[in-house]
């Protein structure tokens, strides 16, 4: 039987992108050719040059939203990380928050903006309930939120502003400013993350495609 330790490997954390390229789809693509089980390193610009007809490529198109905040703690003055997992309505989100044991119901935070925050419900799954003194727009959350980037990333720098656009694929749907994203995701579907618009047009020649959105 195998053993989930069977799958370690050692990753030196030098090799770990922390930016995008300036170009995405100069990023590196490895081919595996099942039938003459032998690899290819390649770029992935030439992703078409191994899509034949009759293939289906599905692009999932959700637009990430800047889930991670900051917030105050009325009682204690520390500061925690919460993360908006969920829309629930009537202002309210499913969120992780970092340290969560030390929070019980009825703890309020502070957020930037003047958002105002009350922990109303802790889940068994570690996952907690916040009600907000207003609607977090999408245009809100790009003004106090920060995107909720992978741990193996967040380990090795600090968020910036760029993260905003350069964690989106290109091809990522619209949200209205003004609208509560709960339409959005807090992360990226990160294969997408390589097409360039330039890429996309040559691909779309071969009729390859299908789109999804969560």
């Amino acid at each position: 039987m195998m053993k989930l330790t069977d799958y370690d490997f050692q990753l030196p954390e030098e090799l770990i992108a922390q930016y995008p390229r300036e170009k995405r789809d100069e990023s590196r693509l490895l081919v595996v050719n099942r039938q003459r089980q032998d690899f290819t390193e390649t770029r992935f610009k030439n992703i078409g040059d191994y899509l034949e007809e009759g293939d289906c490529l599905i692009l999932n198109n959700t637009r990430v939203f800047p889930a991670r905040l900051y917030g105050d703690s009325l009682s204690t003055g520390k500061k925690h990380e919460i993360v908006l997992v969920n829309y629930e309505g009537s202002k309210e989100w499913k969120v992780m928050i970092r340290g969560s044991k030390r929070c019980k119901v009825n703890d309020r935070f502070q957020f930037l903006g003047g958002i105002e925050g009350e922990l109303i419900k802790k889940l068994p799954e570690g996952l907690n309930i916040v009600a907000f003194n207003e609607e977090l727009s999408y245009q809100k959350l790009m003004e106090i939120g920060e995107m909720a980037l992978p741990p193996y990333i967040i380990k090795l720098r600090e968020p910036i502003p760029k993260d905003k656009e350069t964690y989106q694929t290109v091809y990522s749907k619209d949200i209205k400013v003004d609208s509560v994203p709960y339409e959005g995701s807090i992360a990226a579907p990160t294969a997408g993350l390589h097409f360039t618009q330039s890429l996309l047009d040559s691909l779309k020649k071969k009729e390859l495609f299908s789109h999804s959105s969560l």
